[in-house]
């Protein structure tokens, strides 16, 4: 039987091992007030805000001497795609969630004063709404602005298990939609493109699992439990779903989720037996387990490296987004050829040639433009009929397409 001596022991050096914010939540080891957690709120902000107000700087400093210097090239090119914008800050985002969520929780449910409960608030309000609007753009963008294509050239089943049986590519002409949102949807295939908002989930029930205070060896028990829970809840899910759109990735997550999900039972159960956490041995298994899915992660990692450098080397990315656009191109100028209009009355109808503004100005102008209530093209082997300012969208981008074409291919070169 332990006596109250071994066992307050035993929960001191839990909460000393659970009290502080590991690295990954908090790399700044900022302090504010004497707080730790405020300190990872505004640590954490800091990183993000910081990183992505350097990126904009680039990017209009990217923009501004492109234009000056090559003009015909980055004449509406994107160069929010091409420097992979919002992509890099989401990923630091994702990165630092748990921890700023860990210490928006623990502000707001034991504040030392008014100023921790305004910025408890403030962080909860932006880390709920970041992947709400995350999982909007997603569901509204894809398909219409990507899609996950096929690679049509026969490839054996090692290089489909590693890199996976295609790539996501861009279809719409304005924007390189793939490379703004590349961290948060590349890895997935299109059905379960919305997976990120999945792990958004888990870190955030994590970080509300770790403001549990406890007082008790068989509460200890409970808090690594229900961590376990949520890792096993995602290993069924991942079963499930399958998500990732490399094969070799879901039975990454699959392994690394389990292992971990059963370290953090054994160290339950360790809790629940009243076994010291640094000396009995369902512990020191447990720490294996941790380490054992840490390495699978680093090889991972490297893999996903080696990956991506075959990918670019071998210009399959590059030529399946070209293939896709040119795709849409020649699609959507089939039934441009040889256009004539004729409309009731002529003055109602703007040419979709004529129209080829930016997306932000095409939008003031809808509310204006006078659609007839059907409006015809006819042209050689082909006619259309015209009935929404969709239609006209659709075929107003029939240039914008090929000349987007035309620059990803000499940029190429």
């Amino acid at each position: 039987m332990r006596t109250a001596r071994s066992k307050g022991k035993i929960l001191r050096r839990f909460n000393d091992m659970r009290g502080r914010f590991p690295f990954p939540l908090h790399p700044t080891g900022l302090e504010v007030g004497g707080s730790e957690a405020a300190g990872a709120v505004i640590g954490n902000f800091s990183i993000t805000i910081g990183f992505t107000l350097l990126m904009l700087a680039a990017l209009e400093l990217f923009k501004r001497v492109g234009e000056r210097l090559l003009p015909s090239l980055f004449e509406g090119m994107d160069t929010q795609g091409m420097l992979r914008f919002p992509s890099a800050p989401l990923f630091i985002f994702q990165w630092l969630y748990q921890g700023t969520v860990l210490g928006a929780m623990i502000l707001l449910l034991y504040p030392a004063n008014t100023l921790h409960v305004v910025l408890g608030l403030v962080a909860m309000a932006v880390c709920v709404s970041v992947p709400v609007l995350l999982f909007r753009v997603v569901t509204r963008d894809v398909p219409s602005m990507a899609v996950y294509a096929l690679d049509p050239e026969k490839q054996g089943w090692l290089q489909e298990l590693v890199c996976g049986p295609g790539e996501w590519v861009s279809v719409g002409v304005d924007v390189h939609w793939v490379n703004r949102y590349a961290s948060v949807t590349r890895s997935f295939v299109q059905r379960a493109v919305w997976f990120s908002v999945i792990e958004f989930a888990a870190a955030f029930a994590l970080a509300a699992i770790g403001t549990l205070e406890t007082s008790t060896l068989v509460g200890c028990g409970h808090v690594k439990l229900a961590m376990a829970a949520v890792f096993l809840i995602l290993v069924v899910v991942e079963a499930v779903l399958w998500p990732c759109a490399r094969p070799r990735d879901n039975m990454a997550d699959f392994v690394t989720l389990g292992i971990q999900g059963a370290g953090l039972v054994l160290m339950a159960v360790g809790f629940y037996k009243g076994y010291d956490v640094k000396e009995h041995l369902t512990h020191h298994v447990a720490g294996l387990l941790f380490m054992a899915s840490a390495v699978l992660l680093v090889v991972k990692g490297v893999v996903d490296l080696c990956t991506e450098a075959y990918v670019v080397l071998t210009g399959r990315r590059n030529r399946l987004q070209a293939d896709a656009w040119q795709a849409s191109s020649s699609l959507l100028m089939h039934d441009m050829c040889n256009v004539s209009v004729s409309t009731q009355p002529a003055s109602a109808v703007t040419s979709p040639l004529s129209a080829s503004v930016s997306r932000s100005r095409r939008s003031r102008l809808t509310s204006s433009l006078i659609l007839p209530a059907s409006t015809s093209m006819t042209g050689t082997g082909s006619s259309a009929t015209f009935t929404s300012m969709r239609d006209w969208k659709r075929h107003e981008a029939v240039a914008r397409g090929e000349m987007a074409s035309k620059k990803f291919r000499n940029f190429q070169s």
